[in-house]
């Protein structure tokens, strides 16, 4: 007899939480556990098409088009690199304690292609989830170095708080207001060269309009004085 303070029961069955939803007094009601393999194939099918998208992503980001000149708005960055290095790496990892003969992703139909994506066979996963459905699982999920804890692991490196992303963006924005502080120190020299430049050329525009006056008076002075004429 197993008694609860609500609908939720956990622990009655291992590995299993009953959400009851109604009872009849004096009915007994039959309950079948049973693997859902149907659920497990689709979530590595959905594991291969998430990890395929974030490659295609990445890719976008750092690609150069030859023929236009231009690049993706992270070619060259190092924290892309290093991600994508990271999660490769781990998709190669050998998980030693699954308990059955496939140890990689490779021995359950998942294969990685020359261009870094992966592709799946479905007939090999069918058949590695029919013959040890708890080892695909443990490839997966094993605490110590199952597939998918090392990516998450590394996934949240990157994005968590403090995590290399936000430690980029922190460097980046570091960066534009070192930028910003230097454009306007620019504009402010610059606008002092301006106005120096105009003083002066004001002050020679000045200057050239006193010459010229002073050029105009001497020439009129001169053609005032008497002419002189040898005699014969």
């Amino acid at each position: 007899t197993i008694t609860a303070s609500t609908n939720v029961i956990a622990g009655a069955i291992e590995g299993v939480t009953l959400d009851l939803q109604q009872a009849e007094i004096g009915t007994l009601t039959r309950l079948q556990v049973s693997l859902d393999k149907a659920s497990a194939t689709q979530s590595v099918k959905q594991f291969v098409d998430g990890y395929n998208g974030l490659m295609g992503t990445m890719s976008q980001l750092t690609a150069y088009d030859a023929e236009g000149g231009t690049a993706g708005p992270l070619l060259g960055d190092a924290t892309l690199r290093t991600v994508k290095s990271q999660l490769r790496r781990e998709l190669s990892n050998v998980v030693t304690d699954t308990g059955a003969s496939f140890r990689t992703l490779a021995d359950i139909g998942i294969t990685t292609q020359p261009d870094g994506q992966l592709e799946l066979d479905d007939a090999k996963l069918t058949a590695a989830v029919d013959t040890n459905f708890d080892a695909v699982g443990r490839l997966f999920a094993s605490t110590g170095n199952g597939i998918a804890v090392g990516m998450d692991s590394i996934i949240e490196g990157v994005l968590d708080t403090e995590g290399q992303i936000d430690t980029r963006e922190g460097t980046l924005k570091k960066r534009l207001d070192r930028i910003t502080d230097q454009r306007e120190s620019l504009e402010l020299r610059m606008e002092s060269v301006r106005e120096r430049l105009l003083r002066q050329f004001n002050a020679m525009d000045a200057l050239v309009g006193q010459l010229n006056t002073t050029s105009s008076f001497l020439s009129q002075q001169l053609a005032q004085l008497p002419s002189f004429k040898k005699s014969s």
